[in-house]
């Protein structure tokens, strides 16, 4: 019996530990270390939301009067161009959990996953012959991460919010099979305590 009153009387106050509400929804934005995205931010209860969210990032660098010979007939008589692209697509999930109200100031803790993909291509082409070489790959990378945040009030339906913490991350690479005195990348694990990100929510309700 002791227990039962103990676990509703936690449930009756878990109003201490946010100043926003369980049920209130809306959407956020956040630039971060690795890559800025959008997503929602639902306050499942009063202690605890979810923060699905997407980001999408794509650069692409072009180069011309190239006459180094790369196996399509480049010269000075024929000069190549050059096209190198680079584009990041990212999914994932923080799950701010909410420890404490410090006056206005809400403090969290957020376990995250997401899973993001790197696609890149570099290609030569020559106008005078219509040669092209193209290289492309993807890259996948899944991680995991725990972040210390805080969430400020500017108005009642706009939040900001900063987080940095840890995450530990596995990147796969293509291999093409081929042997080489140096080998094939075949993947990747790292730990980096540089994670961060600010942003804002803009609640609905």
């Amino acid at each position: 019996m002791k227990k039962l009153i103990f676990a509703m009387t936690l449930m009756a106050s878990t109003s201490v530990f946010a100043n926003v509400k369980g049920g209130k929804i809306g959407m956020n934005f956040q630039y971060g270390s690795n890559i800025s995205s959008l997503g929602v931010w639902w306050h499942v209860v009063d202690m605890i939301a979810i923060n699905p969210y997407v980001g999408y990032s794509s650069v692409t660098d072009k180069y011309t009067n190239i006459t180094a010979n790369n196996g399509i007939g480049c010269s000075a008589t024929a000069q190549c161009t050059r096209s190198n692209s680079v584009s990041s697509l990212v999914f994932g999930i923080d799950i701010p959990i909410y420890l404490a109200k410090l006056n206005v100031v809400d403090l969290f803790v957020a376990p995250a996953f997401a899973y993001s993909s790197r696609s890149s291509s570099d290609k030569y082409e020559n106008a005078t012959n219509g040669q092209n070489i193209e290289t492309k790959g993807t890259t996948p990378t899944i991680s995991f991460g725990l972040y210390l945040g805080l969430q400020v009030p500017i108005l009642d339906q706009l939040h900001v919010f900063g987080k940095g913490g840890f995450d530990y991350s596995i990147t796969s690479y293509e291999n093409s099979g081929v042997a080489s005195a140096g080998g094939n990348a075949d993947k990747s694990t790292a730990l980096t305590t540089t994670r961060y990100s600010v942003g804002a929510i803009f609640y609905f309700n």
